[in-house]
Parts: structure tokens; C-alpha cells; sequence
């Protein structure tokens, strides 16, 4: 399944840094081409196509059950939560990973900074700079240059109501106090 290119990504890969305490009931998987998705026990297997986003990944071999597949880097897994907003997770949720992986490993918070620029989507770097901001990180200058490209706003998570965040030009459900109070417990 992840042979030979395909990595595990997204909530899955974070349950297995300890990031995300969340059962995933979808596995993110990006591959080289097409599939359908797979029901596994209470999961479902859902792959991604993108040749291009596997050659750019940063990933690690790990032991997942009895076998050993390539798994996402944390920094890589929140990156690609970010850039898929088919399967967002809550802001909450991604800010509270990014607290977690800053203190283990506070070089991967500078990745995520680096990665949205290199990436050059304005909408992407509103997502990573408003979570890197969120999370106590700093967000580059370059990344809130490349946020405010573009005078359009860009959604974070499920939408069931709108906040507009105006510094990062973000729509989120609920407001940033209650996103940082939510992801602090």
C-alpha cells in the first residue's frame, strides 16, 4: 500500500508521534497514483494522488504493526493536515500538536514556516502562520508576506459558523481566544 513511494499522513501519522490522541477513522495515504479508498476494521484507507507532493515530503521509516512503511515527518503530517482541507482538522487540534512538537523538537516549527513559503500558497501560509502564531511560535516575516499577496480570506477546519481573523486573513468557526483555550486543554 505504501510501496514504494506512499506515506502515511495526516491524524494517523500524528497518533503515532503521540500529537494527536484521536482515533482516525480515515488513514491518510498519498501515493503515486490513484485508488480507491479501502475499508480496514473500523477504517477507512483513503489515498491521495500526488507524485508531486511525495517528491517534496519529508518522511520516516517506522514500524506500523508488524510492518515497517513510511510515515510522514511531524512536521510533514501537519503540513499536509494544513494543505488538505478535504479532511481539516480543528485549529484547536493542530495548534495543541504544534505546542507538543515545539517542545520535543522545536526545529520542526521553523520547517512548517519554511515549508508554506516554499510552497508559495498564500492561503497555505495564512493556515501555518495563524496555527504558528496560536502554537507561541513566531512566524517569519516572509510568511506574513506571502499571507497578504492576495486580499482573499481562506478557511481553517469545518466552517459551521464565521470568525474572520483579519491579522491572517483566516474564516474559522469560533473566535481565536476560544480556539486557544479549546487547544490548551
Amino acid at each position: 500500500m505504501l510501496a514504494p513511494d506512499g506515506y502515511l499522513t495526516g491524524r494517523a501519522a500524528l497518533g503515532l508521534y503521540g500529537l494527536d490522541d484521536q482515533v482516525a477513522s480515515e488513514i491518510d495515504v498519498v501515493s503515486n497514483d490513484h485508488r480507491r479508498s479501502v475499508r480496514y476494521r473500523q477504517q477507512t484507507i483513503c489515498f491521495v494522488a500526488s507524485p508531486a507532493r511525495i517528491a517534496r515530503a519529508r518522511s520516516r521509516k517506522r514500524q506500523i504493526g508488524s510492518t515497517i512503511g513510511r510515515v510522514a515527518s511531524p512536521a510533514q503530517a501537519l503540513f499536509d493536515c494544513l494543505e488538505d482541507a478535504g479532511q481539516p482538522l480543528m485549529p484547536s487540534e493542530v495548534i495543541r500538536a504544534m505546542r507538543t512538537l515545539g517542545g520535543v523538537e522545536p526545529g520542526q516549527l521553523g520547517r512548517l514556516d519554511a515549508m508554506a513559503i516554499k510552497r508559495g500558497s498564500p492561503s497555505l501560509a495564512r493556515r501555518v502562520g495563524y496555527c504558528l502564531e496560536g502554537a507561541g511560535a513566531e512566524p517569519s516575516n516572509r510568511l506574513r508576506h506571502l499571507a497578504r499577496s492576495n486580499n482573499d480570506y481562506t478557511s481553517l477546519g469545518r466552517i459551521w459558523s464565521r470568525v474572520l481573523d483579519s491579522s491572517w486573513r483566516v474564516i474559522t468557526s469560533t473566535s481565536k481566544e476560544a480556539i486557544l483555550a479549546e487547544s490548551a486543554v
